[in-house]
């Protein structure tokens, strides 16, 4: 992906709130390793906003080494501690690590731009020891809003229409016009959105075992009436009915794998 640094900086204000739920909970992981040295790799890692966040985190397990590797693109990011990988493709590539390196793979808002998810999936569990722990983070197919949404015939909202669409900035329900997000032409956005049900059975067939499931709403308030109201009804969902919320996070482990 080329970066687009003024876009890049709104879109970590508006998912600030999302980058911290997920911090938090890599945080309750870290404590509980046993290991003197662990590592992490953020596949997807972008402006690298979510790895400054853990750093800091790491700054506070006295005692214990994080060794932070990032996969991506491009490689935008300032800090020369971490360790990038260049990655050009997630739907066929090889990852350059070896078999059970990592202790913690991140995966932020990375499935929903894939075409297919074995790829990633098969190379997150090689690289992944056995007993570690892979995060995913990603918008929830089936949200309030898109039910009703199917219900009137149109496109989940979130996903691209068609790459001529992105690049005049055409999305969703009544082709809401919104400014072109991205500058490389091939780039598409939301290829293929997963809810909760659809995501336990493709890590079970990877042999991941699904510790934790959680929701959580990723907009940034603002002023406007509409925004308010959907974000609070969105809200209440991540509360009383997390299928029905925004935004989905997933926490598993990584098992022994028992197919023949």
């Amino acid at each position: 992906m080329v970066h687009n640094t003024q876009w890049d900086s709104q879109y970590d204000l508006i998912h600030q709130k999302r980058y911290q739920i997920l911090v938090d909970e890599i945080e309750k992981i870290l404590f509980s390793f046993q290991e003197k040295e662990i590592i992490i790799i953020d596949i997807g890692s972008g402006t690298g906003k979510v790895l400054e966040l853990i750093k800091d985190k790491c700054n506070k397990c006295k005692g214990k080494k994080v060794k932070i590797f990032a996969l991506d693109i491009t490689n935008v990011l300032n800090d020369k501690t971490i360790d990038f990988i260049q990655i050009d493709d997630l739907n066929t590539e090889h990852i350059n690590l070896p078999n059970g390196f990592a202790d913690i793979i991140i995966c932020s808002e990375v499935i929903e731009h894939l075409y297919q998810v074995d790829n990633l999936l098969s190379e997150a569990k090689r690289i992944l020891k056995t007993e570690g722990y892979f995060i995913a983070t990603t918008p929830n197919l089936n949200n309030w809003i898109n039910r009703v949404f199917f219900l009137l015939g149109y496109f989940p909202f979130g996903m691209s229409l068609c790459k001529e669409a992105e690049r005049q900035g055409i999305r969703d329900f009544k082709y809401i016009k919104k400014k072109p997000r991205v500058l490389e032409n091939d780039y598409d956005y939301h290829v293929r959105t997963y809810g909760v049900k659809p995501l336990k059975v493709i890590f079970k067939l990877y042999n991941f075992n699904i510790i934790k499931t959680s929701a959580f709403v990723g907009y940034c308030p603002n002023n406007r009436i509409g925004r308010k109201i959907i974000n609070f009804i969105y809200q209440l969902f991540a509360i009383i009915l997390p299928s029905l919320s925004q935004n989905l996070l997933i926490i598993c482990k990584n098992e022994i794998n028992t197919k023949n």
